[in-house]
């Protein structure tokens, strides 16, 4: 095939016959740099354009992920007006057809974005494609020509993805000229344009993509929720300005993702995006739902006090007790994660519900007491607003907690408290001493008995005695901490 560009007199008779009889992705595409005005001509076939199934290449989508070679931009363009190219076409993952034929409605598109269930954001498969959407290092100015493809050219992705994947600006201006071209329609990765777009931080391309949605008659409606999101997860804040600039021209606004872009944007730090939300009046910053969170929440669990800042200076009392789906507040998070300074930021403030109570009933310090975290209950237990005795819904205080978990280091701050009630029980009658010899809790059973009003006969709401509850204990197994315990139960006068 090579020495067909040395003789570029042929007739054209022998040139359409020899055409007709070329396949593969290269051969073709030698055949078309010797012979470019055959790009558009009818004789070059479906099979030829696209390839005949997802194991050969698409000549279609091997120029569209090229850059930098003018002349294979115009054998695209040239391409694009062949009758038989199909500006959407690519060979799916169930495509069981090799015979490079296919049915006209291959080239609708296999989901619809005005369906809710397309949001991709909620489709694992967006994420974990073979051309990642996680890259934090993808440059707008960066050639992404020299990534190897996993698969060949047309398999799985439209030709519009290809470039946009790849950054090549010029490919995608060219496609978009097609008066057939799809430019939301997800490939078979449920990937589609504008996100990748997005996600790659191609500017000039979601400029050229929203561009093009805007001009059509009647515009077309994209999808911007994801996109959104996923400028906001990655601190693309030029990007996130493009996009809302899009949105405020529409009808519709910002939809589904008003509820959503604030919360993320601080939850992942993008302190940018950030910055330009909060100066925005139309977005819903206390929207509740699943996997939804406070904008407070991340940046307090990090312990981000920039982003904290600026969501307290815009939303304050709307945010600072919100909570998620387990009924955290973001105090829950920063006491949980030991973001003391965070902690403090929140505690200072009048109109933070210090002894919020999550969906189990823990307030922060619960939560701090049951995973031990000495520093964050001392700093929880300096403010007097805290209720060192609130129990949670099995009528755990944080002293039992702590017991029940053996955390001697938190027992002993909350016993020094003059509030704490060393005496509570939880719902079924149970001491922090019963709590603790239940689970053979050395440590925390001899600090308990180190104090002469601990009542070592206790007896919870069925009757049995803190003795019996030790050598019925859970963790009698583990014989040295099981008779050390019951040795100390005797020593104090405990019976049966």
């Amino acid at each position: 095939m090579s020495k067909l560009a040395t003789f570029p007199d042929l007739p054209p008779k022998i040139i359409l016959l020899i055409l007709g009889h070329v396949a593969g992705l290269h051969n073709v595409l030698s055949f078309l740099r010797a012979f470019p005005h055959l790009a558009s001509s009818p004789t070059l076939s479906h099979r030829q354009i696209h390839g005949a199934d997802r194991n050969d290449g698409s000549v279609l989508h091997y120029l569209a992920g090229q850059e930098g070679e003018k002349d294979l931009l115009g054998l695209l363009a040239a391409l694009l007006t062949n009758p038989s190219t199909d500006p959407n076409y690519y060979h799916s993952i169930d495509e069981k057809d090799s015979d490079g034929s296919k049915d006209d409605s291959s080239i609708d598109c296999p989901h619809s974005l005005d369906d809710k269930d397309a949001d991709a954001s909620k489709d694992d498969s967006f994420i974990d494609c073979p051309h990642s959407l996680d890259n934090k290092d993808a440059d707008a100015s960066k050639d992404d020509s020299s990534i190897d493809c996993p698969h060949p050219y047309g398999s799985l992705t439209t030709p519009l993805t290809e470039a946009t994947h790849r950054g090549h600006l010029a490919a995608v201006q060219v496609l978009l000229t097609h008066p057939s071209i799809v430019p939301n329609c997800p490939d078979s990765f449920n990937r589609w344009p504008l996100p990748l777009a997005v996600t790659n931080n191609h500017a000039t391309i979601v400029s050229a993509l929203l561009a093009h949605a805007a001009a059509a008659d009647p515009p077309t409606s994209l999808d911007l929720t994801t996109p959104l999101l996923l400028a906001a997860t990655h601190n693309r804040a030029a990007i996130t300005a493009q996009l809302l600039a899009h949105a405020d021209a529409t009808p519709t606004g910002l939809g589904a993702a008003g509820d959503k872009l604030l919360a993320t944007a601080a939850e992942k730090g993008s302190i940018d995006v950030v910055e330009l939300l909060v100066g925005r009046d139309d977005l819903n910053p206390v929207w509740e739902g699943p996997g939804i969170m406070s904008p407070l929440a991340g940046p307090a669990s990090r312990g981000d006090l920039k982003v904290m800042g600026m969501v307290l200076k815009r939303l304050g009392p709307l945010a600072v007790n919100q909570r998620d789906m387990r009924g955290w507040t973001p105090l829950h998070w920063a006491a949980a994660r030991s973001q003391i300074v965070a902690m403090k930021m929140l505690l200072d403030r009048n109109d933070v519900v210090v002894n919020a109570r999550e969906h189990r009933g823990m307030s922060a310090l619960g939560v701090a007491a049951s995973t031990g975290l000495v520093e964050v209950v001392t700093t929880l237990l300096s403010y007097e607003r805290v209720d060192v005795n609130l129990g949670d819904h099995a009528g755990f205080t944080p002293l039992l907690h702590a017991a029940s978990g053996n955390h001697v280091g938190v027992m002993k701050v909350l016993m020094e408290c003059e509030k704490v009630d060393v005496h509570a029980r939880s719902v079924r009658g149970e001491t922090a001493l019963a709590i603790a010899v239940w689970s053979s809790r050395r440590g925390a059973v001899e600090l308990l008995l180190e104090r002469d009003d601990v009542d070592v006969n206790a007896r919870d709401n069925c009757g049995r005695s803190v003795l019996a509850l030790a050598l019925g204990g859970l963790s009698a197994g583990n014989m040295a901490n099981y008779n050390a315990v019951e040795k100390l139960l005797r020593e104090r006068g405990a019976v049966k």
